[in-house]
């Protein structure tokens, strides 16, 4: 694909992102089949070695860095469009809203936590228990929650966005600067 395509997919992506963050992330294999996505386009990926073999970790890991400035541009953005998607994929809508809810439920006082309490406004709340459903697949599901995309995304993709983020990182530039900003997203992902 030509740069100036690959630009306009990042552009419409983010703008989907931004205006309808929960919707993009939540949709039908829009959160595994989009971070697959964007690993394949950044070449994140951790290759698996055969059993037995003794590769060390540097024989592990391939990332291409590429010395034109337009691919560095164009890498650049695509880590800062990851950053969005990641911070909205990974934050909780009462982290995005702020304390609203907190507030209103601190005014009720004996009511604490109010909204654990509810049934949830999705069509299917309890779908997620999968009780009538077929056995699903990882890459096509629906993930609705926060933290059920965490929990995606740290057994599949953290380790290679964190090596491929600490890369760009020491790369400088454009390209460590939107390493930066994907730090701010998952740095501390994980740690408790």
């Amino acid at each position: 694909m030509s740069a100036a395509i690959r630009e306009s997919i990042l552009d419409v992506l983010s703008y989907l992102t931004e205006v309808a963050g929960p919707e993009t992330v939540s949709c039908p294999g829009g959160w595994v089949k989009t971070l697959r996505r964007f690993m394949a386009v950044l070449n994140w990926s951790s290759q698996t070695t055969a059993e037995g073999s003794t590769a060390n970790e540097k024989d592990k890991w391939t990332s291409t860095s590429s010395s034109k400035p337009a691919d560095a541009k164009l890498r650049a953005k695509t880590m800062t469009v990851l950053a969005l998607f990641l911070a909205k994929g990974l934050r909780t809508p009462l982290e995005e809203a702020g304390a609203g809810l907190a507030v209103q439920a601190a005014r009720m006082w004996p009511m604490w936590h109010t909204g654990a309490h509810f049934i949830g406004r999705k069509a299917n709340p309890y779908g997620y228990l999968n009780l009538f459903g077929a056995v699903r697949d990882e890459e096509g599901e629906m993930y609705d929650d926060a933290e059920s995309r965490a929990e995606v995304y740290e057994e599949l993709f953290h380790e290679g966005v964190v090596k491929g983020m600490k890369a760009g990182k020491r790369e400088g530039g454009e390209v460590g600067r939107a390493g930066s900003a994907l730090d701010k997203v998952v740095g501390g992902f994980g740690q408790e």
